[in-house]
């Protein structure tokens, strides 16, 4: 069944997104500066704050506004090779497409294309820090850019753009939201990827499955 959500929903989803983000970002600034956060401390709140509201935008001009079920958005239960198969496919799909554009990159030597580490983003923590942001990056993060990006943005643009179109728009987003420049291509494609799974198997569990092993890969490495 087609999501009752329309273009104008989507596009006022996202404003908010925008919005709010840029909102967050200049109270975690504030709050840094009047000492009442660390760098670690500021970033957190923000990221995580900046995870809440993308559940809320998806969950606000969607179920909320058209009495529609969770399932409606995307959270429904998978089987068989739709569990496993599926989500190990986007993995290895992912990492490679990120490992061949790192090496081309770097073999180029084009430094503000390489894509960034969480060091870029997070300073190192410690101890309830990095429980904290293991938390953000490997739950919290999934959870909230699958919902937003594919259950809500997706699904809302595939009426209007079709499904290719849709796939390439919600992931040029998904991209732009991660505020790198060498981020926007390896993960552009990764929303392709993703963008697939989810139309694939009609559920957002694949994809958040997915995309939480990544990203526990890239905190691994990282901290």
């Amino acid at each position: 069944m087609a999501p009752p959500w329309r273009l104008g929903d989507t596009i006022k989803g996202m404003v908010v997104v925008v919005l709010g983000g840029a909102g967050l970002l200049t109270l975690a600034v504030i709050l840094e500066r009047v000492g009442l956060t660390s760098g670690t401390g500021a970033s957190l709140l923000a990221g995580g704050m900046l995870e809440v509201l993308l559940i809320l935008a998806a969950w606000t001009f969607s179920v909320r506004r058209y009495r529609c079920s969770f399932e409606t958005l995307g959270f429904r239960s998978v089987r068989g090779y739709h569990f496993w198969l599926i989500p190990l496919i986007a993995l290895v799909a992912s990492l490679l497409v990120g490992g061949v554009y790192t090496v081309i990159v770097n073999g180029l030597g084009i430094d503000v294309l390489v894509p960034p580490d969480l060091s870029d983003s997070f300073e190192k923590p410690n101890g309830l820090s990095r429980l904290g942001l293991a938390f953000v990056v490997v739950v919290m993060a999934p959870v909230a850019e699958e919902t937003f990006f594919r259950g809500f943005l997706l699904q809302g643009l595939i009426p209007w753009a079709g499904p290719v179109g849709a796939a390439i728009g919600s992931s040029l987003l998904f991209s732009l939201s991660h505020g790198s420049i060498g981020a926007l291509i390896p993960v552009f494609f990764s929303g392709l990827i993703l963008a697939w799974v989810f139309m694939k198997t009609k559920s957002l569990t694949p994809g958040i499955f997915a995309h939480s092993i990544q990203n526990s890969l890239a905190f691994s490495l990282t901290f």
